[in-house]
């Protein structure tokens, strides 16, 4: 193989390897941007979510000891306490089960990134194929 046929093929490879690397560096800003956004959002979120959660817990306290009181007139304050151990109970699994279904339909996932790594995959795939009919033709 002639010298100017190593060095072309020599020079290709570095190009390659710098378009590569061009190619994951962007990918990865692209990537870090996207969840600095989120963490962002979730660090002004989570300590009004930890007040509220603190005001909340109180409330319910007061709430149910005077939902127990009135209850246990009626049916005494054993009953009273089951009555309302389950009214909770049942409140607490149907706030799982949605907050859940919440979360893990918006997902943490980034999405941006993803959707340009697959447009990246189909570009590949596209130029890969137009290069092996480009040699085989």
């Amino acid at each position: 193989m002639p010298d100017y046929r190593v060095e072309e093929i020599k020079w290709s490879i570095k190009e390659l390897r710098n378009d590569l690397q061009e190619f994951i560096a962007t990918r990865l800003q692209i990537f870090s941007g996207e969840m600095k956004e989120k963490i962002a959002a979730w660090k002004a979120i989570i300590p009004m979510l930890a007040i509220a959660l603190v005001c909340a817990v109180m409330a319910l306290l007061v709430l149910t000891g005077a939902l127990v009181y009135v209850i246990a007139m009626g049916i005494g304050i054993g009953y009273a306490l089951l009555a309302v151990g389950m009214g909770y109970l049942l409140l607490g699994i149907l706030l799982g089960g949605l907050g859940y279904r919440e979360i893990a339909r918006q997902g943490m996932a980034p999405k941006r990134t993803i959707h340009v790594l697959k447009q990246d995959q189909a570009w590949l795939q596209s130029e890969a194929k137009s290069q092996m009919e480009a040699r085989s033709a």
